[in-house]
């Protein structure tokens, strides 16, 4: 058993592809010598051999293609992603899909995991694409090398996640439920209550120690979570309790709604947060200074999120970059004049 810690990270489509590399590329740029590896889970393999054998810092590469029928042939028919390698069909495909109300799910980045058990890890960090881990705290001298590390220095056992939060029946005010924020949090809470039953009929031995009638359900976000198994075959097992939390999530209709966390993707909060009780997880939080999510408006131009400026403008899709620019080039430049989040990062 390893007891390093690798970086999944993932991404399809040619932006996203492009942002894998981008990153990875940022982290060894900052000069620090100890990054962690990585493994990536993505369309297109081929994209990433040469820049695999100049960084030495890719352990392996997994095709989401061939490794989704491999473990959960349901996957194909409920969990929609586009099929096309080059930009503007890909773009086409996305576009598509999203008009069918296929909406991409975010928990398709799970099919890293299985690799990682078999390469006998017991320690990851699930990494977006678009996240920055900040080994540059450690470079400009804000931390020291022993304060950065001692972020992953878990409890065995423990997922330590962005965006800590911890929903209690206790706190929704029913005579208010109509109010966005009580819906929002009955809503997970009864999705949990609904998985712990139907993912313990295909795990009992797990099963045993659930409390089916439990008032809360402890959550992070997807961009930054690490995990620390106590070996790497829990690894798999994990896996295969997401895997069906997820499948009955998108496979029944009320289910599936729970999870509709916006207009372009289905999330994993929910059923992240089983796995997590089945497993017997400690659930933490990763504090914000060690990682940064950024928002790249360009790597989704075939529908791009945004918001809308004094100029009256927002961003508009379009098949290619070269297009996007083009078309977008006042709001563009707009945008590069916002400071904090919302502004425009290259």
């Amino acid at each position: 058993m390893r007891n390093d810690i690798i970086v999944a990270t993932w991404g399809t489509g040619p932006t996203y592809r492009n942002r894998i590399k981008h990153n990875i590329q940022k982290a060894i740029d900052t000069g620090y010598d100890n990054i962690m590896n990585y493994i990536i889970l993505t369309d297109c393999p081929e994209d990433f051999y040469e820049f695999r054998d100049k960084t030495k810092k890719i352990v392996d590469i997994i095709n989401i293609h061939e490794v989704r029928p491999q473990y959960s042939d349901w996957t194909l028919n409920h969990e929609f992603i586009p099929t096309s390698l080059d930009e503007e069909n890909y773009a086409k495909e996305w576009r598509e899909l999203r008009e069918n109300h296929n909406w991409f799910t975010y928990a398709l980045n799970r099919f890293s995991l299985p690799r990682i058990s078999e390469l006998g890890y017991s320690k990851f960090v699930m990494c977006d694409c678009d996240v920055d881990i900040r080994y540059d705290r450690i470079v400009n001298k804000e931390c020291t090398e022993e304060e950065f590390w001692e972020q992953y220095n878990t409890p065995v056992n423990s997922m330590k996640g962005c965006d800590y939060e911890n929903h209690d029946l206790r706190d929704v005010n029913v005579s208010e439920i109509d109010l966005w924020p009580n819906r929002v949090r009955f809503s997970k809470i009864l999705s949990g209550g609904i998985l712990r039953y139907e993912v313990g009929k295909k795990f009992p031995d797990r099963y045993k120690n659930i409390d089916l009638f439990s008032h809360i359900i402890t959550q992070t976000e997807g961009p930054f979570r690490y995990y620390n198994f106590a070996n790497s075959d829990m690894v798999k097992e994990y896996f295969s309790i997401w895997d069906e939390a997820m499948r009955i999530n998108v496979q029944d209709d009320y289910l599936r709604e729970l999870i509709t966390g916006s207009t372009y993707m289905l999330i994993d909060n929910i059923p992240v947060a089983i796995a997590n009780e089945f497993m017997k997880m400690q659930v933490l939080n990763f504090d914000k200074q060690w990682h940064t999510v950024h928002l790249y408006y360009q790597d989704r131009h075939f529908f791009p999120r945004g918001i809308v400026g004094p100029d009256g403008l927002s961003l508009q899709p379009a098949l290619t970059m070269d297009e996007f620019y083009k078309i977008n080039e006042q709001h563009i430049n707009y945008l590069k004049s916002v400071s904090g989040p919302s502004g425009w990062v290259e």
